[in-house]
């Protein structure tokens, strides 16, 4: 009783130490977006909020006297909204100080920080910056894609509306697909998903000029993502060795052929406009999955001799070493 009186305890340590430092990120967040002036295009402020460790100085915060427009004060209020409603605790704890206005209460939690706080310093710098990226930044850049298409609001985009508007398509495909698929099981089909529906979509949107910067992430995120998940969860498959590794492969390849997902990563390098990263990453997982479709990986009549062992060091011994073994 006293073990699982001490393990509710440390839960809820742990829940209230993430919630402080959700609400750290999202102060930061706030911060960076007050830097941003109004009427900037979607693709310059992605370039600014990516940019954690970019802040203004307390002098220049002093001076600057911009006002966060409409749809960036209703994003704000939304996550305010949401961070309370998820963490109801968090806004008892501020007692008979507490108002009917979020932004009020989500400031007023800044000043009474140290309330919260453990006795112990704990630098969790880390932590923030992951959860800026991880959660934040992600649904800004949802809520702006979506603002700009419902409210025509062409101007906040270097883009043309067409090239926009497919974007809008694809990341909303694409959102879909991981939503459809979203066990390490699924990566196959989720693979076949991209391939079917998406990579031809993000071909078609370099042709009609979308800027180099959206394109780039977005061959990242919807394609050389996918691939690189794949790569992560055969090589933590690998380390319980060939037998295991195949059994894996067998098991999620089910229903799209290994053959397949190999095929496509030699397709991605000819239908896409890849910078100097991306086709250096394609190209050495192209050669680890031929590696693998060589010696009949993903077929349960594979046994587990020396050219499986082979193709087991070829998982974990990074390829420029391999070419010397």
């Amino acid at each position: 009783m006293e073990n699982e009186k001490l393990s509710t305890e440390q839960k809820k340590q742990d829940r209230l130490h993430y919630a402080m430092t959700l609400a750290d990120a999202i102060s930061h967040f706030n911060l960076k977006l007050g830097t941003v002036n109004n009427g900037t295009p979607i693709e310059e402020q992605r370039k600014i909020l990516q940019k954690y460790n970019d802040v203004p100085s307390v002098e220049e915060i002093s001076a600057n006297s911009n006002t966060l427009d409409s749809y960036r004060l209703d994003f704000m209020n939304a996550l305010y909204d949401k961070y309370f409603s998820d963490y109801p605790e968090i806004l008892e704890k501020l007692g008979d100080n507490k108002t009917d206005n979020n932004m009020a209460n989500f400031a007023l939690l800044g000043v009474r920080r140290f309330l919260f706080q453990s006795t112990e310093a704990k630098d969790d710098t880390k932590e923030i910056i992951k959860l800026y990226y991880t959660e934040i930044l992600p649904k800004y850049q949802d809520f702006l894609i979506n603002y700009i298409v419902n409210n025509h609001a062409w101007s906040l985009t270097i883009n043309s509306k067409a090239a926009f508007m497919l974007y809008y398509e694809i990341n909303e495909q694409h959102k879909q697909a991981l939503a459809k698929y979203p066990s390490v099981t699924d990566i196959a089909m989720l693979i076949k998903e991209v391939r079917e529906n998406l990579v031809n979509k993000i071909a078609q949107l370099k042709q009609l000029g979308i800027d180099g910067d959206t394109y780039s992430r977005l061959v990242s995120d919807v394609v050389i993502g996918k691939y690189k998940a794949l790569e992560l969860i055969l090589n933590g498959m690998a380390g319980g060795g060939p037998d295991v590794l195949n059994t894996f492969i067998s098991l999620i390849t089910k229903e799209y052929p290994f053959s397949e997902i190999y095929i496509f990563s030699a397709e991605v390098q000819d239908k896409l406009v890849l910078d100097n990263e991306q086709k250096e990453y394609m190209k050495e997982i192209t050669q680890i999955l031929e590696g693998l479709y060589q010696k009949g990986f993903g077929n349960s009549s594979n046994g587990s001799g020396s050219g499986c062992m082979l193709v087991f060091l070829l998982l974990i011994v990074p390829i420029s070493l391999l070419l010397f073994l």
